[in-house]
C-alpha cells in the first residue's frame, strides 16, 4: 500500500525542467481579444518570463511546481507566434507557430451506420 502511494505521488509530481502543459503546443490557436492563460511546470520558487510584443511578463512558480502568465488580449492574427518561457531555474521551452483567432467547440452526435439488429421499432 505504501509503495503504491509512493508510486502515485512520483506520478502525480510536475518534472523540475520548465516545461509547458500538455495543454499547449506548437501550431496551436488561442482565443482572440480576450486575457490567454498560457501554463506549465518548473522548479518551485522560479521565475519564469517570457515577452509578447515587446512587453515583459512574469511570474514565480509556486509550491506546487506550477507556473501560470497571463498574455494580454492580442486581435485575430494570420502571423504566427513563437513564445519562449525561460526560467531562472532551467533552461528555456518554446512554443511555435500558435496564433490568435477565433476558437469553437463543435460536437456532433452520428447514428450508428449499422444499427443494433436485436432493437424493434416501437408501434
Amino acid at each position: 500500500m505504501a509503495l503504491r502511494a509512493i508510486l502515485l505521488l512520483a506520478a502525480a509530481s510536475p518534472a523540475a525542467a520548465l516545461n509547458f502543459s500538455r495543454t499547449f503546443g506548437s501550431h496551436m490557436v488561442l482565443q482572440a481579444s480576450r486575457p490567454a492563460i498560457l501554463f506549465g511546470f518548473d522548479a518551485p520558487g522560479a521565475t519564469v518570463s517570457t515577452t509578447v510584443q515587446g512587453a515583459p511578463l512574469s511570474n514565480t512558480t509556486g509550491a506546487d511546481g506550477v507556473w501560470r502568465l497571463v498574455l494580454p488580449a492580442q486581435p485575430p492574427s494570420a502571423t504566427p507566434f513563437s513564445f519562449t518561457v525561460a526560467s531562472s531555474a532551467s533552461a528555456s521551452a518554446t512554443i511555435d507557430d500558435v496564433l490568435f483567432g477565433d476558437v469553437y467547440f463543435m460536437f456532433v452526435k452520428r447514428k450508428p451506420k449499422h444499427p443494433d439488429r436485436t432493437h424493434k421499432p416501437g408501434p
